[in-house]
């Protein structure tokens, strides 16, 4: 739903040929609850996984980023009952109301604070993917390009925030209804759509390119990998339906219904590609038993550093560590802790997914500090494997 939706519903307003809710907006609303409840399962999914002690700033980024969406569809609402600026007629301008003025003064200043906040809304969702790839990457020769990603994502959006606010001087000519401030002064003027277009694709297809090389080079299983590949590059239709939104709209403005279709639908189809690495975890039992073994282990007080006391107490084993009464009172940790490492060993290919390994562990399933010298050498010996036996194993937890 993002400004040519609430287009679209001005037309209907305008034609007279709207009776009863519009199905736009209904749409619109309708993939927003469903985008909310994709946020809120991926929440939850993070929250087993890895607990609110290991939540990453995309966690806390999608949050924002759907509350952005709620205002873009809010403000997509709003124009659709008190109009614009924009397609009106010399006589239509002339012979309006005064009533009628400040309604579409209002509308048009709600325009565009839909155009803010659907390109806050989108770029907030890109953000959220560098953080993600930036983690899978860790260790890897892909840290340049990530800190390229932050700069592109980054300069993009300032550059469409300045497009939106320069491109019409004085601003205020934006909710002018009379005289008819021009083309560059409409609230859906052309340079406005080719701006945020051009710049949603390139840092889309930018997006898309990163994890490509990993998936290239990992030893997964090529069913695997063809799932992965189709999971990443689902920005495609995103770009797809910001293409198609901004062709009908210069090209053929009397069916904008069709381009609003498109322009909410953009909007949701980049909440579910942006959630959708996390919402695979869901369906993964490993992933779920790897959840369990870091309830475990925090509860055990080994996380990092050892900056969190056990809340089992202060007993400590004949090494001096705290094993012996993590290994009593939790059976099932080292069980899993020699289990992991003896995969680290076996084969380097599986290894977690973006730092949801048990707190505490040296990155490979090890304990920091062991005082068992058969899992410390094993850690040690995995910890030579190659970048791209690390990339894969990361993209297999996927």
């Amino acid at each position: 739903m993002a400004p040519p939706m609430a287009h679209a519903a001005l037309r209907a307003r305008d034609s007279g040929h709207r009776s009863g809710p519009d199905p736009l907006l209904v749409e619109g609303w309708t993939l927003y609850a469903l985008g909310v409840c994709v946020v809120i399962i991926r929440l939850i999914t993070r929250y087993r996984m890895v607990g609110l002690e290991g939540s990453k700033p995309d966690d806390w980024l999608m949050i924002l980023a759907m509350i952005i969406y709620g205002i873009e569809s809010t403000m997509s609402h709003l124009v659709s009952l008190y109009g614009g600026n924009s397609n009106l007629s010399p006589k239509q301008r002339e012979e309006m109301s005064e009533e009628e003025v400040q309604r579409r003064i209002f509308g048009s200043k709600m325009f565009m604070v839909g155009w803010f906040s659907y390109s806050g809304a989108m770029w907030m969702l890109k953000l959220c993917m560098v953080f993600f790839f930036s983690r899978i990457t860790v260790g890897l020769r892909r840290q340049a390009w990530i800190t390229g990603a932050y700069v592109v994502v980054g300069m993009s959006y300032f550059i469409i925030c300045l497009v939106l606010f320069l491109t019409c001087r004085p601003w205020h000519k934006l909710w002018q209804i009379y005289p008819d401030p021009g083309p560059n002064c409409s609230i859906e003027s052309p340079v406005y759509y080719l701006t945020v277009l051009s710049f949603n694709v390139t840092t889309d297809v930018f997006l898309i390119s990163l994890p490509l090389p990993l998936l290239i080079r990992s030893s997964l299983p090529w069913r695997r990998k063809a799932i992965l590949v189709l999971l990443f590059s689902a920005g495609i239709f995103v770009i797809t339906a910001a293409i198609l939104r901004c062709v009908f709209s210069l090209t053929d403005p009397q069916n904008s219904r069709t381009v609003s279709a498109w322009a909410c639908r953009e909007t949701f189809v980049a909440v579910v590609v942006g959630n959708a690495p996390m919402l695979k975890q869901l369906f993964s039992k490993a992933s779920w038993s790897k959840a369990r073994t870091l309830t475990a282990t925090i509860a055990a007080g080994t996380g990092t550093g050892g900056s969190r006391p056990s809340p089992l107490g202060q007993k400590r084993g004949s090494n001096g560590g705290d094993e012996t009464l993590v290994n009593e009172s939790l059976p099932e940790l080292k069980l899993e802790i020699l289990r992991k490492t003896e995969l680290s060993v076996e084969s380097a290919d599986r290894l977690t997914l973006e730092d949801d390994r048990p707190v505490g562990a040296n990155g490979l399933g090890a304990p920091t500090g062991c005082s068992y010298e058969a899992t410390c050498k094993s850690s040690n010996t995995s910890s030579s494997a190659s970048s791209s036996r690390t990339a894969s194993g990361e993209l297999g937890e996927v």
